[in-house]
């Protein structure tokens, strides 16, 4: 095979922010391992790209998920929305925020009328589209205005996304006799949460970017939590309505983005009245709103955990026997099967192939862990325990037919989402 097609050399991580706390510091293990299981086979270095709209704190996250020092592209300018790679037309953004306190009904309430007027609107843009223009201060007389605004409203501003902070304001919006008489059907209608199957989502997405002509079977209506803030990408999508205000400013950057994406988009705001601070956002909401990328907090993420580190060590061990190890073990024989067999592994163990040495050298050194430092003595000691345990146990549970990662404990993790021991429930059916 050519050089530098045999290994990985570049890897990309797209909506790198997510990338926080238990995930991020079982991530940056595995990073880790990756690295040095390369480094060992005298791979070339392979560079890492990670992609996000809301970073804040970025070297310390890169250094605790790679090892690594990081370059940032673009950096922010002096001034907000000014860079030296991009620059912002005053008189004609991508989209554009409405900031809207209710003094005299609820949150919910209030969005429920945002969706009205918007619902109202879109039709006079079908059916009386020179009446539209002419409020707008357009010329009523030119036709190609008014097939803009015609087709405005049967496509770019058709479809309301109410954003939710919380499923109780998603259901009791979706639930309001007001806006169940907005919609001809069910179809009409897109709820997109943490229990939406990636079956309906595709689904919705699909009829999103290719409307049905039967207006019954569109979506016009997108109630959603912050679920779509990530990877829900329909460039048609071009007013939102946001109940209440994020405790972290990321988290409405990801929102808002869903509109406006290739034409310009409304997002209206409706502040919650019932919160103190969401008044005060309310209060300096242009400010707010122009800084809200200074606003973005930092990830918080750390690979020094020692209950990741022992989460991760059963896949440390198997990730150096079967890349590495195997490939000396298996080819120094006849016969000889996989160290992924628990026989093989008690063969390697009793021929002296593996040792106690060469298991912690190698997890040590596949997790970053420092052979000297101080700050890592409760890493080594617990990979020195954990080694221990099973060279003494793992030779005496081997049999023929047995996979040696169904006798580690604890289990190899299944995804990074697998930090905690899991539950078993048993019922009675």
């Amino acid at each position: 095979m050519p050089k530098g097609f045999g290994h990985i050399r570049l890897e990309i991580a797209d909506e790198l922010h997510l990338l926080d706390e238990s995930l991020g510091a079982l991530d940056g293990m595995y990073e880790s391992l990756l690295q040095r299981i390369s480094e060992h086979l005298k791979n070339d270095p392979f560079q890492i790209v990670g992609a996000t709209a809301t970073i804040e704190g970025y070297q310390n996250q890169v250094r605790h998920l790679y090892e690594r020092e990081a370059l940032r592209f673009p950096v922010n300018g002096p001034e907000a929305g000014e860079t030296f790679w991009s620059t912002t037309r005053k008189g004609d953004p991508l989209r554009r925020f409405l900031g809207v306190r209710s003094r005299a009904s609820t949150m919910v309430t209030a969005t429920r009328e945002v969706a009205m007027v918007h619902d109202r609107w879109v039709r006079d843009l079908c059916d009386d589209p020179k009446t539209v223009v002419a409020e707008a201060g357009l010329d009523a007389n030119d036709a190609s205005i008014i097939d803009e605004a015609r087709r405005a409203g049967e496509d770019l501003f058709e479809v309301l996304v109410a954003y939710c902070l919380r499923n109780e304001d998603l259901t009791s919006f979706v639930r309001d006799p007001a806006v169940r008489e907005l919609l001809e059907s069910e179809d009409n209608l897109a709820i997109i949460n943490g229990d939406s199957s990636p079956d309906l989502i595709r689904s919705a997405v699909g009829r999103l970017r290719k409307p049905p002509a039967n207006t019954s079977d569109r979506v016009r209506l997108i109630a959603a939590t912050k679920a779509i803030g990530h990877g829900f990408d329909v460039a048609r999508l071009g007013v939102m309505a946001v109940m209440g205000t994020p405790t972290q400013a990321s988290e409405i950057i990801q929102a808002s983005a869903r509109v406006g994406r290739r034409f310009p988009g409304l997002v209206v705001n409706v502040i919650n009245p019932s919160r103190d601070r969401d008044a005060s956002v309310f209060r300096y909401y242009p400010e707010w709103i122009r800084y809200l990328d200074r606003l973005v907090h930092k990830v918080p993420v750390n690979r020094e955990s020692v209950p990741v580190l022992k989460r991760v060590l059963p896949g440390g061990l198997m990730a150096w026997l079967l890349q590495v190890l195997d490939r000396g073990w298996i080819t120094g024989g006849r016969r000889r099967r996989s160290l992924a067999d628990s026989t093989a592994f008690r063969d390697a163990v009793n021929d002296g192939a593996v040792d106690r040495a060469l298991l912690v050298s190698l997890l040590r050194h596949g997790f970053g862990i420092d052979g000297t430092s101080v700050y890592h003595r409760m890493h080594r000691e617990a990979i020195d325990a954990w080694v221990d345990d099973h060279l003494a146990t793992l030779p005496l549970r081997a049999e023929a037919g047995k996979r040696l990662p169904d006798l580690l404990h604890p289990s190899v993790p299944r995804s990074l989402r697998d930090i905690e021991e899991p539950l078993t429930i048993y019922g009675e059916l």
